[in-house]
């Protein structure tokens, strides 16, 4: 993926912001619409998922587990499936980097983003 003059490939994620917003917006994406679990791959000015073009198409790499990106963008993966335990997995554990983050630097809680 091309973001701010650089490639950030798959398997390098990375967030921008760690407020209430944020961590509510990735909640979000923890509740499956239409049987799968989906993600923006570039969450804008939130996150970022590092992607890469595989012999398959678009790609994203958490741990040891790749995803598919969709057309629009979106990593992806089916409910009831291993992938989707992997998929909860990886948004908990952004979740708690950001809340991490958040304590380290003694925001105020008050503030947003």
């Amino acid at each position: 993926m091309y973001k701010d003059f650089r490639y950030i490939n798959a398997g390098e994620n990375e967030f921008y912001r760690w407020g209430k917003k944020a961590i509510s917006m990735v909640e979000e994406y923890m509740k499956p619409k239409n049987g799968y679990y989906s993600i923006p791959a570039d969450g804008g000015k939130y996150w970022t998922f590092g992607t890469s073009t595989g012999k398959y198409g678009e790609f994203a790499k958490v741990g040891n587990t790749f995803f598919s990106v969709n057309r629009a963008g979106f990593i992806y993966a089916k409910e009831g499936t291993e992938k989707a335990e992997a998929f909860v997995s990886m948004l908990k554990k952004l979740i708690e980097d950001m809340k991490e983050k958040h304590r380290s630097l003694s925001v105020d809680e008050d503030i947003d983003d």
